[in-house]
């Protein structure tokens, strides 16, 4: 995966699965990792689809494991899918509230809708990881001083 890093993949990642699950909200979804692959890759340089979908059950388990989304029994059902997966109250808080204390700020999730209509695999990589920080960072609770996005 020389076009891209582990974390800049997992940027790109969630930022496509949060657009969808907000978009389904409260609706469950099936996901296709293909899909997923095509929206977060600018293009398909590895030939080892066994380490993509590592990536790929990696970035959902913690997605999961940190409480942003849930996910049905079995979270890659023959690799071909995310099954019944859904944000949880947590993540769609999160992703409602504004990007800074200005009237009429936008939403973190009108942020990630400008991104994936841009084409989330050529997204810049700095904007969609200081989204993706600030996510993370209202989760645990950093300060919002310390997670401007501007």
């Amino acid at each position: 995966m020389s076009e891209c890093s582990n974390i800049d993949f997992f940027n790109r990642l969630c930022v496509i699965l949060f657009d969808r699950l907000y978009a389904e909200f409260p609706k469950k979804s099936d996901i296709s990792v293909d899909e997923l692959l095509d929206a977060a890759l600018k293009q398909h340089d590895t030939t080892d689809s066994r380490y993509l979908l590592e990536l790929v059950s990696d970035a959902v388990s913690f997605l999961v494991d940190e409480d942003f989304i849930t996910i049905g029994q079995h979270q890659l059902m023959s690799g071909k899918e995310i099954g019944q997966a859904r944000l949880t109250m947590k993540g769609l808080s999160i992703l409602g509230c504004p990007v800074s204390l200005e009237p009429k700020a936008p939403t973190l999730i009108d942020s990630i809708k400008t991104i994936v209509e841009s084409g989330a695999k050529d997204a810049g990589g700095m904007a969609t990881s200081k989204l993706i920080t600030t996510i993370f960072g209202m989760a645990t609770g950093i300060p919002s001083a310390l997670l401007s996005l501007s």
